[in-house]
This record gives C-alpha cells, sequence and structure tokens, in this order.
C-alpha cells in the first residue's frame, strides 16, 4: 500500500492482498456515523483533534490503490464486512502511538484494516511512506532532552578504519531534524585491506542518541535531516 496510514495486520488470501494492492473494494456494510472530534493521547499530553468520517477513511484505503499493481491478476473485490470505531497502533513522527482509528473487517483479512481517525492536518506530510518516524524516541520531562534511535556505529574489522558518528539537530518553528555527523575516522592499519577473515553481515543496527534542543519539542514534527529518515552521513 502506498499510504502508510492504514495498518494492515495480513491476509488469509492472495486474492485479498492483490484486491487491496489495486484498491478493489466492495462495500458490504453501512458507514456509521462518528464524532466531529477525537481526544488523543500523544507523549506531550491529551489534545481534541478534528475526525474524519467512516467514509472519508474508506476513500483513503481505495485511494491507495494502484489499480495497474499486478496488472495480470484481476482478483475478486475485497469485500468490507464491518466498519466500527476502535484504537490501532500506527507509526509516527513520537514513535509507535495508539490512535483512535476507524476498523474496517474484510472477509479475508487476519484483523481489520485501521485507519486514524485524525483529520490530514494532524500528520506530517499525510499518505507518504514514513510519516517522519525516525525510530523510537522519548522525550524528557523537561521537553528540550530528545532520546532517539538512528545508526549504532559498526565495529570495524581488523585492519578497516573505525568512524564515530553523533547526533545532530536543526530546529523550525514546524520541525526537529535529527541527522547523524561523522566526527572522528582514523586510519585502516592496512588501507583497503580486510585482516583475519572478518566479514561485514550487513545487518542494520541502532542505538541511542540524546541532543538537547534549544526549546521544547512541543507540537513540532520530529524528522531525519533528509525529512523522513533519520539515519544520514554527513
Amino acid at each position: 500500500m502506498g499510504d502508510s496510514r492504514i495498518r494492515v495486520q495480513g491476509f488469509t488470501t492472495d486474492n485479498a492482498k492483490i484486491a487491496l494492492m489495486q484498491g478493489k473494494l466492495a462495500l458490504e456494510t453501512t458507514l456509521p456515523a462518528g464524532p466531529s472530534t477525537v481526544e488523543v493521547n500523544l507523549t506531550d499530553g491529551t489534545f481534541t483533534l478534528p475526525a474524519i468520517s467512516a467514509e472519508q477513511a474508506y476513500d483513503v484505503i481505495v485511494a491507495a490503490g494502484d489499480p495497474g499493481a499486478v496488472s495480470d491478476v484481476s482478483p475478486a473485490p475485497l469485500r468490507i464486512t464491518k466498519i466500527a470505531l476502535g484504537t490501532a497502533e500506527f507509526r509516527t513522527d513520537r514513535g509507535r502511538l495508539t490512535l483512535p482509528a476507524w476498523l474496517f473487517t474484510a472477509a479475508e483479512s487476519t484483523q481489520p484494516l485501521a485507519v486514524p481517525m485524525l483529520a490530514e492536518a494532524a500528520f506530517w506530510r499525510p499518505g507518504e511512506p514514513n510519516l517522519g518516524e525516525p525510530g523510537a524516541a522519548s522525550i524528557a520531562a523537561d521537553g528540550m532532552t530528545l532520546t532517539v534511535q538512528l545508526m549504532k556505529t559498526p565495529d570495524p574489522c581488523p585492519g578497516m578504519p573505525t568512524e564515530q558518528f553523533e547526533a545532530e539537530v536543526a530546529e523550525s518553528t514546524t520541525a526537529v531534524a535529527i541527522g547523524l555527523r561523522l566526527v572522528e575516522s582514523s586510519p585502516a592499519a592496512t588501507p583497503g585491506r580486510r585482516q583475519g577473515g572478518c566479514l561485514d553481515d550487513l545487518v542494520y543496527r541502532t542505538q541511542p542518541y540524546t541532543v538537547r534542543l534549544a526549546r521544547p519539542l512541543g507540537n513540532r514534527v520530529l524528522v531525519g535531516r533528509d525529512g523522513a529518515s533519520a539515519v544520514t552521513k554527513g
């Protein structure tokens, strides 16, 4: 799916998965009424935010499909048999949060499809893959000490250079961007050669980095320095 606001857990058939990818749905229930606002518990407090209707949430799911996906297959529509108010966990710029959601039960889904009830104004670049989550992040009680998971400095193989990074932050009135900067690099003992048969396993690992903001994070969005991923090499 091209819209990360939609939480999809899985399907029992390939037909259902492809139908969702193509935005091919069949609504077999009524669209319930819902509230115009919802209370949302965020890391920095509880807020009342505008809500979208069940019809708008349904449109989000349909619009995320690509009719040209898996073009050589023409599946039966994914049957939506029930729609209810509930909650679900989503990725956000404050990490994973449980948010009010519209839950769409499909005949061949392992769990309901979920769409946040929050209006687009509550999201950073709504609909884009990765809503700006740079990894697990936490803010201290002072609102200014931010700890975030970013790329861990890899352990070098014998004979290879060692590198050391530190987190750096850039702030604006609407966003806080976190990235990594190379602060030290020691030359290899034998340039260009690994010693002792050491291999790079290519596993991406993270570690916590702590930065101090110039002012409280507040309602500013937290993003990586490239606007999406917090892992960059400067």
